[in-house]
C-alpha cells in the first residue's frame, strides 16, 4: 500500500506517516510551501513560485506527474486543486480518498457542497469538537505523537535542576502561541503579571515563531504548561508536553470531557486560569502528581503507532 498525505497541519500528518512507514507502508507528506513551523515533510511543491493565478496548473502537473502513483490520498483540510475540483479527477484514476477535517474547513457551517469530503471514501474529524459539525457518524483521530520522539527522560535531561517554591528558583510556565487570539495569551499574560504582583515565584516562558525542531528543549525546562482557552478543546502542543512529564492547563468543553475521561489536563476557562496556575505553583506535590498521568494517557490515547494501525485497518476497508 502506498500512501500520499496533502498538507502538514501541526505537523500532525508527518507524524502519522512516519508511524505508518515503521508499519511498513510507503507513507509520504505532500506541502505546497513551507511552514513557518518548518515542520519536517517529503516534498515540497513550493507554489508561491509562481503567480497565483498558475499555482492551480502548477498543482494539477505536480499531481499527474509525481504523485499519481500512490493508492491513498489522505487530505489533511486541503486538496491539490481550488473547490477541491481534483475530487472527480482522483475518483477517475480508481484512487482511494481520504479525508480529515481540522477546523475551519467545517466549524460553524458544516460540509460545503464542494467540499473534497463529500466525495471521500473515509472521512475523520481532528479533534472532537468537530463531530457536531461532520456528516453523521464521522470518528474522531487522535492526533499520532510519537512516545520515542517526546520522552520524559530527554525532559530531565534539558531542564536545569529541579522546580521548586524556594526563592530565587522560579516556577517556569510554558505558553507557546501559534495564534495569541485563538489560545488566549492576553489572559495568560494578565494571569502571570497578577501572581508575580503577588509575590509568586513564576517565570513566563513565551515560546513563538520557534522552529518544531527546537523546541522540546524548551519543552523541557518548563514546570507548568498553558495550552489553550478559547477553542474548547487540547492541541498537540499538550500532548507533546504531557509526554514529557508535565503539567498542562487547558480549556477542555464540558460536553467534549466524554471523549477523554481520564485526560489530567488541568481544566481551565479565562477565568479560572489564574487560580489553577497558583494552586499548582503553591502544591509542588499536586503539580507532580498531575504530570506524573501525563505520559501514560498519551500512549494511551495518541501513540502514533496505535494510530497509525486505527488508519490502516480502516484503510484495508476501503480498498
Amino acid at each position: 500500500m502506498k500512501v500520499l498525505h496533502l498538507h502538514n497541519i501541526a505537523g500532525v500528518p508527518v507524524t502519522l506517516a512516519r508511524a505508518q512507514r515503521k508499519l511498513g507502508v510507503q507513507a509520504d507528506v505532500v506541502v505546497f510551501r513551507e511552514h513557518s513551523a518548518k515542520y519536517p515533510h517529503d516534498y515540497n511543491m513550493k507554489v508561491d513560485r509562481f503567480p497565483r493565478v498558475l499555482q492551480p496548473a502548477v498543482r494539477i502537473k505536480e499531481l499527474l506527474k509525481r504523485y499519481n502513483d500512490y493508492d491513498v490520498y489522505h487530505m489533511h483540510s486541503a486538496s491539490f486543486l481550488p473547490f477541491y475540483a481534483d475530487a472527480p479527477l482522483l475518483k477517475a484514476m480508481g484512487k482511494k480518498v481520504v479525508y480529515t477535517h481540522w477546523g475551519s474547513d467545517i466549524r460553524f457551517k458544516g460540509v460545503p457542497w464542494h467540499s473534497f469530503s463529500r466525495f471521500c471514501d473515509l472521512r475523520y474529524v481532528g479533534s472532537p469538537d468537530l463531530i457536531e459539525w461532520a456528516p453523521k457518524g464521522t470518528p474522531w483521530l487522535p492526533y499520532p505523537i510519537d512516545l520515542d520522539y517526546w520522552k520524559a527522560d530527554d525532559a530531565k535531561k534539558t531542564s536545569k535542576g529541579k522546580a521548586s517554591n524556594r526563592k530565587g528558583n522560579a516556577v517556569k510556565i510554558l505558553h507557546a502561541p501559534t495564534n495569541r487570539a485563538i489560545k488566549g495569551t492576553e489572559t495568560v499574560l494578565k494571569a502571570i503579571e497578577a501572581l508575580k504582583a503577588e509575590g509568586q515565584p513564576v517565570e513566563l516562558m513565551l515560546l513563538e515563531n520557534i522552529p518544531h525542531s527546537k523546541v522540546k528543549d524548551f519543552y523541557g525546562k518548563a514546570d507548568i504548561v498553558v495550552d489553550q482557552l478559547v477553542t474548547g478543546f487540547y492541541g498537540t502542543f499538550a500532548c507533546e508536553t504531557m509526554a514529557l512529564g508535565k503539567a498542562v492547563c487547558c480549556y477542555v468543553r464540558k460536553d467534549l470531557l466524554k471523549y477523554v475521561p481520564n485526560c489530567p489536563i488541568v481544566n481551565s476557562t479565562k477565568e479560572s486560569l489564574e487560580e489553577n496556575l497558583r494552586q499548582l505553583v503553591e502544591n509542588t506535590a499536586e503539580r507532580k502528581r498531575i504530570a506524573a498521568k501525563g505520559r501514560s494517557y498519551v500512549k494511551s490515547v495518541h501513540d502514533s503507532i496505535k494510530i497509525a494501525k486505527q488508519t490502516l485497518r480502516d484503510y484495508d476497508k476501503i480498498i
